[in-house]
């Protein structure tokens, strides 16, 4: 089989699963119904299956339009369009697809006069002092149904990244130019892929869109389990090497069937194998935190990108970004409206807005009434973007990584669906919640003497942004994990982690108590630090000199004690 340069024989034979939607793509170019779409998460793979399918259908005639490789102009667009066309319809899809952008070189290279009277009647309208830019797309967009009817063959286009057609749409509407064209065309099927999920919703399932009913839309996820280790065994195959069943097992379970995230995690793992690290469970969660973690990993840059381009689609960034990190904080479910609010401290109906922009960017989902990460590795990875941890292996070889590191990031954030236990946060939360008067050792809380705990009304993790930047940076969100109030206002800080307590987390706090006292005009009593591993004596210089509290992961487990003796005393 002559395949095309998009796709190599190596990657046919790791293609794994996608059955279903292969039939459905070959009853949608056999002309059966409607047009067909497929809608997912990036590098779920949406544009692997069209690829797949050119490499392994060589007897049809098809083509693969990338949207985001062509220039979304009115004056570029359509001859761009026409070459693409031109490069799979004439060239089969060999060579380099660029070099037909210029539609020039076309007309030199492909000597036929359907396609010299489309790229001259584009070019011709451009240059009119006022060109007709509708004409023009009609020019495009009519070329693929002209090739296929005159030389009586089914063309199936499969168009990538769909919904950039919306960018068109300046001096006339390109979706109902679309339809138009569309539903006149004999000889040419599309199938649209598209990774933004809500504008292919809205384009093919809206009643008000020109497109609805025209486009039936279909869902790709993320392998199943069977087809996780069916990738992952076809995968190692190659270098032979042979998974056992608990490390597929454990693959799975970290990357949740995502297709990238697995050949990610499988090639750091070899990558960690040949420095020596075993091929275990305890291998595979180094090499997943560390692709998730560091800065050269290829998850980690997924993510990123995925964040950012994701805010920067919606406005009011620092308040999605105070909404974001409160659900990396909560299990997989989520929360609903009103938990958001409460913690965000904002009217619903002024977070149900910013909910709203995020779920138009497909960062989260909306599943019954609870907001949620619509991928939960990206919700690990903000949990640790947050704590601003990297593990960039640049400068360092990996034999020399801390395996604490990787032990910590375990503990803190390598949470299942399945996770027990609360996080230390809620648990100190709720041992504060029980003070009330009670008089404790002031030990514990590494002063003198003894120390008088307040009568608690209520405690709560603590957002707010510091919008002009009076204390912080502009736009820097402020997070206290307990605040409560009551007889006294104290504001507490849980760092429970494999590492010391610093001055610079002793020196946070205090900002943090500022600002609070600015920005709700309130009196700060307190300012409490909890360290599961201590503090270096650094930093209790520092606390002394601010005169800030401060408790180890053992002195905490006396405090809770001691709180629930007293209780209601």
């Amino acid at each position: 089989m002559t395949l095309p340069n998009i796709y190599s024989q190596s990657r046919v034979m790791l293609f794994t699963d996608r059955k279903n939607s292969i039939k459905q793509i070959d009853l949608c170019f056999k002309g059966s119904g409607k047009h067909l779409s497929f809608k997912g998460l990036r590098k779920i793979g949406k544009s692997e299956l069209a690829k797949y399918y050119i490499a392994t259908h060589p007897e049809q005639q098809l083509a693969y339009v990338d949207l985001e490789n062509l220039s979304m102009t009115e004056e570029l667009f359509p001859q761009e369009y026409v070459g693409t066309i031109c490069f799979w319809y004439f060239n089969k899809g060999m060579g380099f697809v660029e070099e037909f952008h210029d539609p020039f070189i076309v007309m030199k290279k492909i000597n036929d006069p359907l396609v010299t009277s489309t790229m001259t009647g584009i070019l011709q309208e451009l240059e009119k002092k006022e060109p007709n830019h509708k004409l023009m797309m009609e020019y495009a967009l009519n070329f693929p149904e002209q090739l296929s009817s005159r030389d009586g063959a089914t063309f199936g286009l499969f168009i990538d990244e769909f919904q950039l057609f919306l960018e068109l749409s300046g001096k006339f509407d390109i979706i109902r130019l679309l339809r138009s064209i569309i539903q006149n065309q004999q000889t040419t099927r599309y199938v649209a892929l598209g990774s933004w999920m809500t504008k292919l919703d809205e384009l093919f399932a809206d009643a008000a869109s020109p497109l609805f009913l025209h486009f039936t839309l279909e869902s790709l996820p993320n392998f199943s389990r069977d087809d996780s280790f069916e990738f992952l065994i076809k995968y190692f195959n190659q270098f032979e090497v042979t998974l056992t069943k608990e490390l597929l097992e454990e693959m799975y379970k970290l990357c949740r069937g995502n297709p990238m995230y697995l050949r990610s995690l499988a090639d750091r793992l070899l990558l960690l194998n040949s420095t020596g690290i075993a091929m275990d469970v305890k291998g595979v969660k180094m090499a997943f935190l560390t692709e998730i973690a560091s800065m050269n990993g290829m998850i980690n840059r997924h993510c990123n990108y995925i964040l950012n381009i994701s805010l920067v689609k919606s406005r009011a960034h620092a308040t999605l970004k105070a909404i974001i990190h409160i659900l990396a904080k909560e299990g997989e479910d989520g929360l609903p409206l009103s938990q958001i609010s409460e913690k965000i401290k904002r009217k619903p109906s002024i977070v149900l807005k910013h909910l709203n922009r995020l779920l138009a960017t497909d960062l989260l989902v909306k599943i019954d009434n609870n907001y949620c990460f619509a991928d939960p590795v990206m919700k690990q990875y903000v949990e640790i973007e947050e704590l601003g941890l990297d593990l960039s292996l640049s400068n360092t070889s990996i034999g020399q990584i801390r395996p604490d590191m990787f032990e910590e990031l375990k503990e803190k954030y390598l949470k299942s669906s399945t996770e027990l236990g609360t996080a230390k946060e809620s648990e100190v939360r709720e041992i504060i919640s029980n003070f009330n008067g009670q008089v404790l050792g002031g030990h514990l809380f590494g002063k003198d003497g003894t120390i008088m705990l307040p009568k608690v009304n209520e405690v709560v993790n603590f957002i707010d942004i510091d919008s002009n930047g009076d204390i912080f940076e502009k736009n820097f969100v402020v997070e206290i994990d307990a605040f409560a109030k009551g007889s006294e206002n104290w504001l507490v800080e849980v760092k429970w982690k494999n590492e010391p307590c610093s001055p610079s987390d002793i020196d946070l706090l205090t900002k943090k108590k500022h600002f609070i006292e600015v920005s709700q005009n309130l009196n700060i009593d307190v300012l409490w630090i909890i360290s599961k591993n201590g503090f270096t004596e650094k930093a209790i210089d520092v606390a002394g000199a601010n005169d800030v509290l401060l408790t180890d992961g053992d002195e905490l487990r006396s405090v809770k004690k001691a709180v629930v003796k007293h209780k209601g005393k």
